[in-house]
């Protein structure tokens, strides 16, 4: 597939990290990519740097510039999907008209609902599909999908998981407490992955009277995964261990 990627911020966010990586594994799947950026901008330079085919745009006027790019690159014919890596480059490839001649997919990393202005409705439903970077950003789309923009409802997708807690938050302790000759500021401080790794598993309550190292369940998007904190004696009163249950509410 031929894809035109296009991300017009001019500074280096996590967004732009993405970007690259999702550049690498496009090429790498086999696709031909050309990424559409702000001349200068540091994911245009650090693309170039790795070989990745980059078409730079002036920084003056970079939405209008960016369109009429993605314009005449569209009329070429040689682009068969445009991925939008940010805002500001789906406002681009709609003034471009871009959603008349390929899909567009956009990706999505913010958990809030779409914009309800006509201005922000015509962008959203020039979309073909919506890439959220989680579970969170899904659900938020649900809210806000504009009739007509082809988002299809997420609301039956489930996930099996099997829960297991690390510690008990009320007993953590830390592995260097005690040790002879310890004294500020300490030489030989393990990193955090060394101090959970040296804690006491934690109780998982999945039932009042049961308590159970792991808690099989079904995470449906939509509905509650609770937590609470319980003593190994008595789920019901609150201290050391980690109370799981599937609904509003802990039992």
């Amino acid at each position: 597939m031929n894809i035109l990627y296009v991300d017009l911020d001019r500074e280096w966010r996590g967004g732009q990290s993405q970007a690259l990586l999702t550049l690498r594994g496009l090429i790498a799947a086999g696709h031909r990519v050309e990424l559409l950026a702000a001349r200068k901008s540091p994911l245009a330079e650090r693309s170039a740097a790795e070989g990745i085919a980059v078409i730079g745009v002036p920084r003056v006027s970079l939405r209008i510039s960016a369109a009429a790019k993605i314009a005449a690159l569209l009329r070429s014919g040689r682009f068969d999907l445009l991925h939008l890596n940010e805002p500001h480059a789906l406002t681009a490839a709609w003034l471009a008209g871009a959603h008349r001649r390929v899909p567009l997919l956009l990706s999505r990393r913010i958990g809030f609902p779409l914009g309800k202005s006509w201005v922000s409705g015509a962008r959203y439903r020039a979309v073909t599909r919506f890439l959220p970077n989680s579970v969170a950003v899904a659900q938020s789309l649900l809210l806000g999908s504009p009739p007509g923009s082809g988002q299809t409802s997420v609301g039956a997708d489930t996930w099996e998981l099997t829960v297991e807690v690390a510690y008990s938050p009320g007993l953590l302790s830390y592995p260097l407490a005690g040790a002879p000759d310890l004294v500020w500021p300490w030489t030989d401080t393990p990193n955090l992955k060394d101090i959970l790794q040296a804690q006491q598993p934690a109780t998982i309550w999945a039932d009042p009277a049961t308590p159970v190292s792991q808690f099989p369940a079904t995470l449906t998007l939509g509905q509650n995964l609770a937590l609470r904190s319980a003593t190994t004696g008595s789920p019901a009163s609150l201290s050391s261990s980690l109370n799981i249950s599937q609904g509003a509410s802990p039992p």
